[in-house]
């Protein structure tokens, strides 16, 4: 069935357009930042129980630049959703909100069309609103319980649901298993064949099997599928990505997404922190910048810490005429991400297009 419908009037072309006209600054991780706020699992949930929170975070994002803003639904297929257990407990924590919606289907939608309107109340009208979509957060038949009609079901519910409520585009990020990936891509595009969507996948294999081709393989498996840019996030710090990154661009000619975390996750004293640092950075930012021209922004909600200068921001076409902005800007061990023009034909490197977020 095909529900198209886009009041905002992004297509895939209109976005190919806009990537073609520079760099496309995204936000970063917002379960992370909610969850230093004082948000527990589920954080998709915080749509219905603190909008006000969600949106000032999306406030901030697109305030130190991001212009590209995901929506609070990273979990919100009911297979995840209904899953997810409170805290100290073995009831699911969606219960009380069950309980108030009257059925998973109603709560599944609220959660999804909420997050799209706490977006757009947040920015301005020179952003984008891109649904997030994960997978189902358990394994696929037959290893699996989860049969993949079953899945098919839930990743179509949630994107009816973003879709109606008027996102830009869908992002389908850190999909460990490209057959999901593939199920997911293939249930947005039914139902609107001309929404742009970036199909990310979360690179948990090791420096062996990566170096063997998988980043590759998996670039001409999904390109063949009717998406409009692919990529890598979470999971691996800045170096790793840089080198997927390069494999990627290698297999494709689609636009690359590429959504490090600031380093590996430690837990220090009951909060998961980073081994992010200014020393690791010269040699990955003088990477970045040499083959993407990268465009490192100001870190959105962690200002106050440790800040690491980092090369100005280019927003300008990478062949050509580059606009350069103040270098003064920097980014923090926060979440931050960035669309890199990547060139092909310009002496600096690969890259057409991709996208650089610290999740």
């Amino acid at each position: 069935m095909n529900l198209w419908y886009n009041p905002f009037g992004m297509t895939r072309e209109a976005f190919r357009q806009r990537l073609e006209q520079g760099v496309l600054v995204a936000d970063g991780a917002t379960g992370t930042m909610l969850a230093l706020r004082g948000i527990t699992m589920p954080y998709d949930l915080a749509n219905l129980t603190h909008p006000e929170l969600v949106k000032a975070l999306h406030r901030e994002y697109y305030e130190a630049g991001a212009r590209l803003i995901e929506t609070n639904t990273y979990s919100s297929n009911r297979i995840r959703l209904l899953n997810i257990p409170e805290r100290g407990s073995e009831l699911p924590a969606v219960q009380p909100l069950l309980e108030q919606y009257g059925s998973p289907d109603a709560l599944v939608r609220r959660v999804n069309m909420a997050g799209v309107q706490l977006a757009r109340e947040a920015v301005g009208q020179d952003a984008l609103v891109f649904g997030s979509m994960g997978p189902v957060g358990k394994p696929l038949e037959p290893l699996g319980e989860i049969r993949l009609q079953e899945a098919e079901q839930a990743f179509e519910e949630q994107a009816q649901a973003l879709i109606e409520a008027g996102v830009d585009g869908i992002i389908l990020e850190t999909f460990v298993d490209p057959r999901e990936l593939t199920v997911a891509i293939r249930a947005v595009r039914r139902l609107a064949p001309d929404l742009p969507i970036i199909a990310s996948k979360g690179f948990i294999e090791d420096g062996e099997t990566l170096m063997e081709g998988l980043p590759e393989r998996f670039a001409r498996e999904i390109s063949a599928l009717e998406v409009d840019a692919i990529g890598a996030n979470c999971i691996v710090g800045p170096q790793r990505m840089l080198d997927i990154v390069r494999m990627l661009a290698h297999a494709t000619e689609l636009p690359i997404s590429a959504m490090p975390t600031p380093g590996l996750p430690q837990l220090v004293r009951g909060q998961v922190c980073t081994t992010f640092s200014p020393n690791i950075s010269g040699d990955t930012r003088r990477g970045w910048w040499k083959r993407a021209h990268a465009s490192w922004a100001v870190a959105a909600a962690q200002r106050q810490t440790t800040s690491v200068p980092l090369p100005a921001r280019w927003l300008g076409s990478s062949r050509a005429g580059h606009q350069r902005r103040s270098p003064s800007h920097c980014v923090s061990a926060d979440q931050r991400s960035c669309l890199l023009r990547n060139p092909r034909n310009c002496p600096s490197g690969w890259a057409r297009s991709a996208s650089l977020r610290w999740s």
